[in-house]
Order: C-alpha cells, then structure tokens, then sequence
C-alpha cells in the first residue's frame, strides 16, 4: 500500500509498485496545498510523477498572561501564551494511505510579547506577590520554552509534633515461635500467651504535642502550622490516671485492653468463638467466656470462672472460682475450684509421702552428724548415696508413692499450686538412678519445701466452694469444690465428684458414679429398668433422693450402703444419730 507522510516539514511520497490504492492528502487550516500546480481545497490522490507544493500560512496570536494562586497562597504559577508573530510550520506525522496536514506554532521563533522586568511588575502588582520571584523561571517563559511555571513560592510553617502515646504493654495474644533449641517436647495447642499484668503496672506514657513555627504565603501573610494532634487516652475499668495525665497504670490484675480512647484492664478474657486447634489452649489467671465450644483435645484453664456459651468436647475445661457450659459436655473433664475438688484425696496422698519424705531428710541429716561420717572427710561418699541407702534400709515405699504421684501428674492443674514441676522433680531425684545423681541434698530439700507448700494449699483449696453448671453429660468427668447442676438433661457413665451437693432437676443418671463429700444428691430418675449399675455417695453426712430410683443403684452415706433391688419411687436416703442408713419419702419440687 503506498504512503505519505511529513518529516522536517516536508511532504514525503511512496508508491507501492502494482498497487491500485494511492495516498490521499487533505489540507488543513492555514495550509495551502498544490498538486501539479493545480490548487487542491479538499481532498487530492496523489499519483506517480505527480508534484506536490505546500504552503503554510500565518496565525495571530497575542500575548496572553495569566497567574494562578494555590488555594493555600503557598504557590504562584504564571503561563504566558501566544505572541510568535503567527508563524507556523508543517506538523510532522508518521507515515499513512490518508493524511491531513496540520499547521502548528513555530517555536523556533523567538516569542514576541512582555520581557521579564514586565512579568515582574505583573506579579507584584496585579498577583500581589510579595516573596522572591524565580527569573529563571520568568526566562524560560519569555523563551518559549515553557507554557506554565512555578514562580513563586511561599515559607512553609514548621512541622508540628502531634502528641502520642507509647503503650508498655502487649494487648493482641502472642503465639511462642517453635525453635530448634526448644529440647522438651513440644504441645502446639499451648503456644499462645494471652497478656496479663498486675496491679501497680505501667500501662502507657502520654506525651504532649508541639506546634511547628509560622511561615508565610506568596502574599507575605503569616501562615500559622497546624495544631498538634493532642492524643486523648482516658482511663477505664481497672485504669488510673497519675504524673499529671502524663501515664496510666493498673489498679487491678486482669488482661490489659484497648478500645478507641478507653485503656482498660479487664478481668475477663472473651474467645471470639470456638477453642479448637487453630486457637490453641486458653489460660488465663481471670474469668474466661468462651461464646463458642470447646473442641476436641483443647483446655481452657482458668484462675477464676469459665463461661462456655457451647458445649465441651473431648476437652479440659478448669475454672477456679467455677464453670458455666450452657450446651452438652461429652468425654470431657470438668474441675470448679483448681484442685479443690480433688483436694482431699491429693492430701491425703501426699501428707504419708511427705511425712516419709521429711523423715528421710532427717535420716540424713543424723547420718552426716555422726563422728565416724565426720572423721572421714576424704572419703565422704555424695549425699546421692546417704539417700540411696537410707531408702533402701528405712523407706522402701517411697520410690513407689513418688512414682505414683508422678503418673498423676499430667491432671494435676499446674496453674494452681506447681504440682506437675513438683511430681516430675521428685521423681527426678529419688527414682533409679536418680539419687546417685546427687552431689549434695540441697535439691532434695528444695523439693521437700516445694510439695509442703503445695500440700498448705490444697487444704486451702479443699475450703474452697466452686460450681458447675452444665446441661447434659456423657462419658465424662466432672469434679467440682461446691455443687455440680444438670439443668435440663442427663448424666450417662461419668464420674461425678462434687464437695457441697449435686443436682439434676430432669433427667437420668445412668452408669458411672455420683459423688459428694458432704451434702446432698438430688435427682429425678437414677439407674435403668434393666438395672444399669449406677453409684450414689456422701463420703461424710448429706442425704440421697430421686424420684425414680432402678434396681442395680447403690446407695453409700458414710460408710453405710444399699443396693436397690426393686424400683423405688420418691424415695430419700439419710442416716440416723446411730450412723444408720435411713429410707423415707420426699415429695419432688414443682417445675421451674
């Protein structure tokens, strides 16, 4: 296809030997166009041989000044247009079949029009400038190098510091990070650690703002910098402000929390939704409300209640002021109170082992004492080997009541008293090989110290009265320092433990165990008519009562037992002055 087109202003033709089609031109304003000295006014094909001549007119163009101002008054810009005399040229365009010739200004004229002394006088009185104006700027303009410039400019104001405030203490849970060096083996449900603090804690520091120094505009008018940010933190629940409103710090332990303006400590940890393997365990020294369920392998522990707005399954829940779940609990173990629930039973495995334990330690201690131990300092066999033989002579239960102790270990909570730290120390120091390991018996006594002070608190612990509320169980553990309550359902082949009492308003205890150490046992129907065995205990002094009541039920208050033979209706077990079981009638309550 043949082609035309303009380079350095002049027209340039090719025609494609054979081709049928020819360039077409069409000339533009102010562009004069001849072919073969024929005038052309619209549009000419331009064949072989054929001379093309075209010439380009004139334009007026005035002088045309203008200035604008920033909305600010910081910036001046001025653009001078026109004044080239008219003079224009032929546009260069690539290569086309149809083309149209356009003319445009011919910068390669010097442009003619107001110097830079006028263009000064222009900004300062018609602009109303009254900084420094850029000639160079200005020269360019007059040159025609430029359309528009930036001739002026004002002194911006200084940077004004905006008041902050610098947080001390973490808010968002932290997950430990894995490493090589971690030797013990590693639970990747326990790695997240939710931020606590105490009362007396820093929470954060409040720093004032400062304002930047003045500047001024195009015009010489001051310009102020811009008012500081002042940061606002105001003080919320378990907060104070003190130094002036320059810190806050905690008036109570709990889990620190931000909200807009509001820092607060707050003695509730909420989960969002369920604990399951993506959150992790959940231990927290406060109240903890989970509004989803507990799943499968995960425990949420506890200082003071746990709320479940789900259910619990395959999973530990541990509160120590209590437990809520509003759902089911199913293959899952339940504890109110720390270690209250079990705290008779843990001291009185303790107290012999302890009381070995101390006796040991004196052993020791004698045998060292002794002239013939004295006078051998050379020879001194390692306190290791004083212990070793010790056992061997006069405590030889003692390895196994450790041993024991130590496979108990994994339920012990360690939240509450250390009893995990302490089983696996003292089964460090005492089962093979382990005393003659011992150098010196500082270890062991630091043992010793350690479960003593765990034992003064279990018996704190047995004092103390914490509920479950849970509407249904199965094939679970529910071990509870007050009383344990079953809302609406049933309770099926679980063990129950319960210190102060234990309910159950509409349903069936079916197999497992029931067990209160001193109170009452409440229920609607117990056992089955094909005689499921289904215990019922008060260790000490309380009654047993049910609505219905299956063969195969055992009844134990203090000692004293029955085994039901045949179906019992509104029956009530209690003992006598003499200590004897006793079977009367209770009438059941109205509905709730």
């Amino acid at each position: 296809m043949s082609r035309v087109w303009v380079e350095g202003g002049e027209i340039r033709v090719h025609h494609e030997p054979g081709t049928r089609r020819h360039p077409v031109l069409h000339p533009g304003p102010y562009v004069r166009l001849w072919v073969n000295d024929e005038p052309v006014v619209d549009t000419r094909a331009i064949f072989p041989g054929d001379e093309v001549r075209v010439e380009v007119g004139q334009e007026e163009q005035p002088v045309e000044v203008q200035h604008r101002v920033t909305p600010d008054g910081m910036h001046c810009f001025l653009s001078l247009k026109g004044g080239r005399s008219g003079r224009l040229r032929l546009m260069d365009q690539p290569p086309a079949q149809e083309l149209t010739l356009v003319a445009v200004p011919d910068r390669s004229v010097p442009r003619s029009g107001p110097s830079v002394k006028d263009l000064v006088t222009y900004l300062q009185e018609e602009a109303g400038v009254r900084v420094p104006i850029d000639q160079d700027a200005l020269q360019r303009l007059v040159a025609g190098l430029e359309e528009e410039l930036e001739v002026a400019a004002g002194t911006p104001p200084g940077e004004s510091e905006d008041g902050r405030v610098e947080y001390l203490v973490p808010f968002s849970v932290e997950r430990v990070e894995v490493t090589d060096e971690m030797t013990d083996a590693v639970d990747y449900l326990d790695l997240q650690r939710i931020p606590t603090v105490t009362a007396g804690t820093t929470l954060a520091l409040i720093s004032a703002g400062r304002r930047g120094t003045p500047g001024s505009d195009v015009h010489g008018q001051v310009v102020e910098a811009r008012e500081p940010h002042q940061p606002v933190l105001r003080p919320g629940p378990g907060t104070r402000m003190v130094d002036d409103g320059r810190a806050v710090v905690a008036t109570q332990a709990g889990r620190p929390a931000v909200q807009g303006d509001l820092l607060m400590v707050l003695p509730t940890y909420t989960v969002q939704g369920d604990v399951d393997v993506e959150s992790g365990h959940v231990r927290f020294d406060g109240d903890v409300v989970v509004l989803g369920s507990v799943n499968e392998g995960t425990k949420v522990v506890a200082g003071g209640r746990v709320t479940v707005a789900g259910s619990a399954s395959g999973a530990t829940v541990r509160g120590r002021l209590g437990v809520r779940v509003s759902g089911g609990v199913v293959g899952s173990t339940l504890a109110a109170g720390g270690l209250a629930a079990t705290a008779r039973a843990l001291v009185a495995e303790i107290n012999p082992m302890l009381l070995a334990l101390e006796r040991l330690l004196a052993s020791v201690h004698y045998l060292k004492q002794q002239p013939a131990y004295q006078s051998g300092r050379s020879r001194r066999p390692p306190d290791g080997v004083l212990i070793k033989r010790m056992v061997e002579m006069k405590f030889r239960d003692l390895p196994g009541l450790v041993e024991q102790f130590h496979g108990r270990s994994e339920a012990f909570d360690e939240v509450d008293v250390g009893l995990e730290d302490v089983a696996a120390l003292l089964h460090k120091l005492l089962v093979a090989p382990g005393p003659m390991l011992l150098q010196e018996i500082d270890p062991l006594e630091e043992a010793i110290q350690q479960l003593r002070v765990a034992a003064y608190r279990l018996e704190a612990d047995a004092a103390t009265s914490a509920d479950i509320t849970v509407q249904h169980v199965q094939n679970a553990k529910l071990h509870a320092s007050g009383r344990i309550t079953i809302r609406k359902g049933s309770i099926f082949n679980s063990e129950v433990l319960a210190g102060t009492g234990i309910t159950v308003h509409r349903g069936v205890v079916r197999g497992g165990s029931l067990q209160v150490f001193r109170g009452e046992i409440s229920l609607d129907e117990v056992g089955s008519p094909s005689g499921t065995r289904t215990c019922l205990e008060v260790v000490e002094g309380g009654s047993v009562q049910a609505r219905l009541l299956h063969p195969n039920v055992v009844v134990e208050i203090a000692g004293r037992r029955f085994v039901a033979d045949t179906l019992l209706r509104q029956v009530r077990f209690t003992t006598t002055q003499d200590g004897e079981l006793k079977q009367g009638v209770f009438r059941t309550p109205p509905p709730e």
